[in-house]
Parts: structure tokens; sequence; C-alpha cells
């Protein structure tokens, strides 16, 4: 018999049916959570293992409790828009990277009754081409923020 945290019946049961949409605002050399918002809303489910920051490279968002222990994570794409693709007409596709410049980026993660921050990694934005390690970028109390939406608010 498989045990109760084994049933996927009961999985969906306990995915909290709320979320936080953060947005996160990147000035070209560091990241502030510019804004969280609760929302009536399924977050997306956490893809394979969770990555190992000083490990792994690339960027994700974790959810952690008040011992610091991930609850969530959620692999990012390209969060800081350094990666530009051209598409030639013969079919090649071409990667190009750009130097770090100001951006906002959205993430939806669940509203976990355990959950106290969320933390930001991601490989340092002039390293990220040659896919250096990921190092934390930022942790963030989880509460409802609504301001500048340039993280000075």
């Amino acid at each position: 018999m498989a045990a109760m945290a084994d049933d996927p019946t009961r999985r969906v049961a306990d995915t909290p049916r709320e979320s936080w949409r953060l947005t996160f605002h990147f000035d070209g050399e560091s990241v502030q959570l510019a804004e969280s918002e609760r929302l009536p809303m399924l977050a997306p489910a956490a893809v394979g293992e969770p990555p190992r920051g000083g490990e792994n490279s690339g960027a994700w968002v974790e959810v952690l409790d008040s011992g610091g222990t991930a609850l969530y994570h959620q692999l990012l794409h390209d969060p800081f828009h350094l990666r530009a693709e051209h598409h030639s007409p013969d079919g090649r596709i071409e990667v190009h990277w750009r130097p770090p410049e100001p951006t906002d980026f959205e993430v939806i993660v669940p509203a976990l009754r355990q959950a106290e921050t969320v933390s930001v990694w991601a490989t340092p934005p002039d390293e990220y081409e040659r896919r250096s390690a990921a190092r934390m970028q930022g942790q963030f109390a989880l509460h409802e923020r609504r301001g500048d939406p340039h993280g000075r608010g």
C-alpha cells in the first residue's frame, strides 16, 4: 500500500488555491522585490529536482520556511533578458549575449502556509554565458507589497 504522501489525489488536495505574484526589478546589478500580491490561483508545479546554489547554473526562485528549508522551487528562463536569438533566412539560429540592463520579471509561486521568504538564485549576469554556478541574488519576506515597479517602494 502506498504512503499517503505518495497519493496523487492527496497532493492535489493539499495544493494551495492561492499564489503569490512576485514582481522583481533588476537594475542591471542587483534584484529587488518590487511588488507582491496574493491571487486566487494555482501556481505552476515544481518541475524536477531542486537546483543547488553554488553547484548549478541558471536561475530559479525558492520559497523557504522560517528555518530556511526550501518548500518549492521554480526554474526561470533568462529573467535578466541577457540572451538574444537571431534567426537567419538559411535556418541558422545564433545566440548573442547582451549586457545587463534594467528589467522587471514576474514569478507565480504557491502561497504555502509555512512560507516565510523567497530567494532568487542566478548565475551572475557577467558570467551567464560561461554558465558559472548560481549565487543568491536576494532573499525577501513574503507579504503583500504594493510599491514602485522599479523596486524603490
